[in-house]
């Protein structure tokens, strides 16, 4: 046993010697003697400056070291004197566990740590001299390839791990500075604080951070809290609990005056071993105050997610249910531009399910409902829900929307939405519905006020449904319409569409209308029916303005068919309109209708191309009652009859009189059965006869019109003016030539007719002018178009009536000559005949007389 006697001695004698010898050398051992070398070294290899005031060593019971003011210069042309300072750093390991391979690290504590990294305005920053300069060489130089090392033993791990603890980490004070002059942008993270209690295995410290954070452009200021619970155990799975995070912003420049958030997760886990991280509830409250000139004045809202999991091997998140809701209010004075008062939020998903390596997400049912209050819609709160499902797959570029359905008011939309190439040139398809719903109501609703309609129960019934295919990408979009059905009250609208906008606005369609009866929609017509009252002679004059840009940009063809259309006195029947538009020229090249028992063709131009606007219209149409068109059309009541209209007009300008002013063409009219209303031809050729006569003009006796049973009108208009190349007119006792001219932009008239009376018993109005048969009677027709002046040229007539006479008494002079002439002829034969009979029987019976004498017998 004397050897473990030796043993012993000299194990204490090693102890002792130890201890005075490390005594020794803590007595002797001065590490602040390095200071120069070390501040020698860092100037050497980097040029920089460091300093530090002091280096302490302690050995029991902890090894640990301690260094105060420690300080970094800064790079070359930046004015910050320091890029690092440290007021404090400590860090120590009990000496006694670490006898017993036991690693017990005390606190780690480093205060006042100052962190400046910048950039200056030539792009340099002040850690660029710092970085090894064959750093990027190397990395470039280097071709064999990086073979993956071997993982570290779990096991292993485990044991050391087993062995660890650290008392605890604090850093206070702590201050981060981003100062970009380049793009004058500064951030700055103060008061920044670490602390943890003691980490050990199989036990759950805390961690809590908290600082401050400055941003310049934006100008906000943020302050953070983070705190949370951790707990590492021998399968290195990682437990995490009670996290909250605690967030205030405040910005002079940014929407938000202020806001608060807060992020609490009771319970969070992470299985290393399967790879899988879960929580079992989260919940968000955030609150925030806006600006005084935004449309929100205030924000609050909670998020909850209740059993999220994410598999890491898998890459798969899953997600049972997912609930926000969010609450918005408008300032509290209202204004004439506040937008809302009120906004209610819910959102809810169920059974979120992502891969995310395949990047293929669904959620089969979310469901948004909520209430908003806005002057805009003067119901007050108006609910809404929304619910749908979506389909994502990244990978492929899919996205589907299914089944989504929104109720607002009385509206219920319903859409399915397909969405492809979705990162690349996206291609969304959709089927839209709306259902059948009472539009009346609706905008009585929303206090629109409607205008009286002769109807009461239009606008009672409205459905929408399409189909629809946009295409996106470099190009402009496409935007395809198929399968239109708009449904109002009784008009239904099919067809289809294409737009495609840009520089030039391409548009397609092909619509069909069933019918349409515009009085249904129009202000009721008053029993008292009373003459307009005239315009004023000063009012402004009517301005065509036009939006030259866009109509330039046109490129469209398209058609629209109508079955019936009713409008006033006017129903018109299988019409067809065709428009096309290319280049600033907008072509009406169609415009084919029934109605008035016949067909109507008509085409029309408009040209934009130059400053001023021309227009082309061409008409051709076959018994057409003239009259009854013109008055369903403008207020013009001087013309009825039917027959061939043809028209082939062309005007320049804006406005009306440019249009008067630039008019030309040809216009070609054969009527029957009308008249030409404004001035009573008859009248006025009776008023002539009685002014000829010595006797007093008629009363009047009839309308002031001239009828005819046929008319044929043929003129030529340039610049306005209409010429008249022939006009001829049959009335019941008249025939009418006419020549003359009407000038549109002074609204005058200058026409000569020519009007001959022919047999007849009674002419129009019942009026006998049989005295006046086979005069030509010439009528001068002068002043304003509408009520123009009319007057007989009594010259030619006296001379016509004198011709007239002088030729009848020529007439019954020959006559009584004939006469004579006759007699005489007459008494002649009877004289010739009586010595022609004397002289016969004379001669008679002499030959008598020689024929016996010549005789035998």
């Amino acid at each position: 046993m004397k050897w473990l006697g030796w043993i012993v001695k000299i194990t204490l004698g090693l102890t002792l010697v130890l201890v005075i010898g490390a005594t020794l050398f803590l007595l002797t051992f001065d590490a602040n003697k390095y200071r120069d070398q070390m501040s020698q070294l860092v100037n050497q290899h980097t040029g920089r400056e460091l300093s530090l005031d002091d280096i302490s060593l302690t050995l029991y019971p902890t090894i640990g070291l301690a260094i105060t003011d420690v300080k970094l210069s800064n790079a070359a042309g930046f004015d910050e004197p320091y890029m690092l300072s440290i007021a404090q750093m400590r860090v120590g390991v009990a000496l006694m566990p670490l006898l017993r391979k036991e690693l017990a690290v005390d606190t780690l504590e480093l205060n006042g740590l100052s962190v400046y990294l910048a950039r200056n305005a030539e792009g340099t920053t002040n850690w660029q001299d710092l970085l090894p300069e064959t750093a990027t060489s190397q990395a470039d130089e280097q071709t064999e390839p990086v073979t993956a090392t071997t993982p570290t033993d779990t096991d292993t791990i485990t044991a050391q791990l087993q062995n660890l603890a650290i008392e605890g980490i604090r850093i206070q004070n702590a201050a981060f500075i981003w100062d970009d002059q380049a793009t004058n942008q500064r951030i700055e993270m103060d008061n920044l604080n670490v602390t943890t209690n003691v980490i050990r295995l199989n036990q759950f410290f805390n961690l809590k951070l908290a600082g401050n954070l400055a941003v310049q452009d934006p100008q906000l200021n943020l302050t953070w809290q983070f705190s949370i619970d951790t707990r590492v155990n021998e399968q290195l799975e990682l437990s995490v609990k009670d996290l909250s995070l605690a967030l205030d912003l405040s910005s002079l420049e940014l929407p938000i005056q202020s806001s608060t958030l807060r992020l609490n997760l009771p319970t969070i886990d992470l299985n290393l071993e399967q790879q899988l991280f879960s929580l079992a509830d989260l919940t968000l409250d955030i609150s925030a105050q806006l600006q005084q000139n935004q449309t929100i004045a205030s924000l609050s809202g909670q998020g909850k997610v209740s059993h999220a999991s994410f598999n890491l091997a898998e890459q798969q998140l899953k997600l049972p249910e997912f609930n926000l809701t969010l609450a918005a209010k408008g300032p509290a004075q209202s204004s004439d531009e506040q937008l809302l008062n009120s906004l209610d939020l819910n959102l809810n998903l169920t059974e979120l399910d992502a891969k995310l390596d395949t990047l293929v997400v669904s959620i089969p049912s979310i469901l948004l409902s909520g209430a908003l209050d806005t002057p805009l819609l003067p119901v007050g709160k108006t609910n809404f829900d929304l619910k749908t499902q979506v389909q994502a797959n990244l990978g492929e570029q899919t996205l589907q929307i299914d089944h989504l359905q929104l109720a607002v008011l009385d509206l219920v939309l319903k859409t399915q939405v397909d969405i492809t190439q979705l990162q690349t040139a996206p291609i969304i398809t959709s089927q839209v519905a709306i259902d059948s719903f009472n539009l009346r109501k609706l905008l009585n609703q929303l206090q629109v006020e409607l205008p009286e309609m002769a109807k009461a129960n239009t606008l009672e019934t409205l459905a929408l449904s399409f189909n629809s295919r946009v295409t996106l990408g470099d190009k402009a979009p496409n935007i395809a319409i198929n399968n239109l059905k708009l449904a109002l009250d009784s008009s239904q609208l099919t067809g289809q569409g294409e737009l495609q906008p840009g520089d030039k606005l391409l548009a397609r369609w092909n619509l069909s209308l069933n019918q349409l009866n515009l009085n249904d929609y129009m202000p009721p017509k008053p029993a008292d029916v009373s003459e307009p009252e005239p315009k004023p002679e000063d009012q402004t004059e009517f301005v065509l303005e036009l939006p030259n840009e866009l109509l330039r940009s046109l490129d469209l063809d398209g058609q629209l068919r109508v079955g019936q259309l009713t409008f006033d006195q006017l129903n018109i029947a299988n019409i067809l309109v065709a428009i096309k538009a290319k280049d600033g020229v907008l072509d009406l090249s169609e415009l084919r209708a029934e109605l008035f028992n016949t067909q109507a063709q008509a085409s029309a131009q408009l040209d934009v191309r130059a400053d001023q606007p021309k227009m082309a219209i061409k008409l051709n149409s076959r018994d057409i009652p003239i009259g009854e068109v013109i008055t369903s059309f403008v207020d013009f009541d001087r013309l009825s009859g039917t027959g061939l209209v043809q028209a082939d007009l062309t005007t320049t300008g804006d406005r009306i009189s440019q249009w008067q002013e630039n008019l030309n063409g040809s216009l070609t009219l054969n009527l029957r059965d009308g008249a030409v209303k404004g001035f009573n031809l008859a009248k006025s050729v009776r008023d002539a006869q009685a002014l000829f006569q010595g006797q007093r003009a008629n009363a009047d006796e009839g309308p002031l019109q001239t009828d005819f049973s046929a008319m044929d009108l043929q003129a030529t208009i340039k610049q306005g003016i209409v010429i008249t190349e022939r006009l001829t007119a049959e009335a019941p006792f008249m025939r009418i030539r006419g020549e003359g001219t009407i000038n549109l932009p002074k609204q005058e008239l200058d026409y000569l007719v020519r009007t001959s009376i022919v047999a007849s018993a009674v002419g129009q109005d019942g009026a006998d002018l049989n005295n006046l048969a086979g005069l030509t009677i010439p009528v001068k027709l002068t002043g304003p178009l509408i009520r123009p002046r009319v007057s007989l040229d009594l010259a030619s007539l006296l001379e016509s009536r004198a011709r007239q006479e002088v030729e009848e008494r020529l007439r019954q002079e020959q006559e009584r000559i004939q006469q004579q002439i006759e007699k005489q002829v007459e008494e002649q034969k009877e004289r010739i005949g009586e010595q022609i009979q004397q002289q016969l029987e004379e001669r008679g019976g002499e030959m008598l007389e020689n024929l016996r004498r010549r005789l035998p017998f």
